[in-house]
C-alpha cells in the first residue's frame, strides 16, 4: 500500500498516521532492494499468481537463512574466541545476544 501525501485538510492524527506509513515504507525498500539485488526477486521464472508467491517465498527464505547464517558464523567464532582465551568471569549472556542481534 502507497500512502499519500497529507494535505492540508487532513486532520493532524491522519497526518501523523500517513507519516508512520511513509517512514515504515522508507525502512522496508532497501530490504527489497536487496532482495532483489542479491536474492533474484528482480526477474520471476515461474507462472502465475502462484509463481509470483513461491518467487517471493524463496526470496525471503534466502534473505532469513542468510541472516541466521551469519549469526552461527558470529556464535562460533565467539565460542572459539572464548575457548583460546578463556571465558571472562563478568560474562552476560543477554549483552551478548542482544549486540549479536543489532549485529544483523
Amino acid at each position: 500500500m502507497i500512502p499519500s501525501v497529507p494535505k492540508a485538510i487532513d486532520s493532524p492524527h491522519t497526518k501523523k498516521k500517513k507519516q508512520r506509513f511513509f517512514r515504515k515504507r522508507a525502512g522496508i525498500e532497501p530490504v527489497i532492494g536487496h532482495c532483489k539485488a542479491d536474492h533474484r526477486l528482480g526477474r520471476n521464472f515461474y507462472k502465475a499468481l502462484l509463481g509470483d508467491a513461491i518467487n517471493v517465498m524463496l526470496a525471503a527464505t534466502a534473505f532469513n537463512f542468510k541472516r541466521a547464517m551469519r549469526l552461527l558464523l558470529y556464535l562460533i567464532r565467539t565460542m572459539i574466541k572464548w575457548s583460546i582465551q578463556g571465558v571472562d568471569s563478568n560474562f552476560n549472556e543477554t549483552k551478548v545476544l542482544s549486540n549479536t542481534i543489532c549485529w544483523l
